[in-house]
């Protein structure tokens, strides 16, 4: 299977519909399949390649759960934010599948998804602090919304950048803790004031599964026409280096 890792398969804790997870709003794409209660994952290995592996990943989930395409019941998508192009891979796979098999879409904001991690991950001694998911936004930006632990969330989802200006933001959510794939860039800085680091929260096809499951249950999907990804910010191409 060239970058893709090795398949992994294994139980989850309550039953299934027939349900693809695809989160491509990163460096790296994986998907997860469910049903019942076995889960199917597969990631790929390399990074920005999606395009080229992202239907790779889910054929290999559908066979190996011996599922057709047209037997999903639905497809969830990480929404964003995060990279803009990787985003639009995942949408647009999404978006075709569900037009050929005509099951719904449901949308997961990708920051719940890394807060839903890091509440799975929490001990009682730190059960009460706020989450605040991170997400790399390039140079040291990061997109971030700050949670409860029960996942409801305090505000919207924005873009910080690590300097004096935001430190208001960020110290009035201490004891906070801080995770994910743009946070280890800010350690230092949020250390200082007063929030508290957890590793290694990376994103995860599989962690959009009981978010979607619960969307599913309230019959809460998307509109496949008019569903876009969550940008936050306006895309800036940036000029390829001239040749000598």
């Amino acid at each position: 299977m060239g970058n893709l890792v090795e398949l992994q398969q294994h139980f989850l804790s309550e039953s299934y519909p027939t349900l693809l997870a695809i989160e491509s709003s990163g460096a790296t794409c994986g998907v997860a399949l469910a049903k019942g209660s076995c889960c199917w994952t597969a990631v790929n290995g390399a990074t920005h390649d999606h395009s080229a592996v992202l239907t790779l990943l889910i054929e290999a989930v559908l066979q190996a759960a011996s599922v057709e395409s047209d037997s999903l019941q639905a497809i969830a998508l990480s929404e964003g934010p995060g990279s803009y192009t990787s985003l639009r891979i995942g949408f647009a796979t999404a978006k075709g599948i569900a037009y050929a098999v005509g099951c719904p879409l449901i949308a997961v904001p990708t920051l719940e998804s890394l807060a839903s991690l890091m509440a799975s991950r929490l001990s009682s001694a730190l059960s009460p602090a706020v989450l605040m998911p991170m997400i790399d936004a390039r140079r040291m930006e990061v997109y971030t919304q700050p949670y409860s632990v029960g996942l409801d969330p305090l505000e919207a989802p924005s873009a910080r950048i690590f300097d004096g200006v935001t430190a208001p933001f960020f110290a009035g959510y201490a004891p906070a803790v801080f995770g994910g794939p743009g946070a280890e860039k800010g350690r230092d800085y949020l250390e200082t004031l007063g929030l508290s680091f957890l590793s290694d929260v990376m994103l995860t096809a599989e962690a959009l599964l009981p978010l979607a499951l619960r969307r599913f249950r309230q019959g809460d999907f998307a509109s496949t026409a008019y569903l876009e990804p969550l940008y936050l910010k306006e895309f800036v191409a940036i000029p390829a280096k001239k040749k000598i």
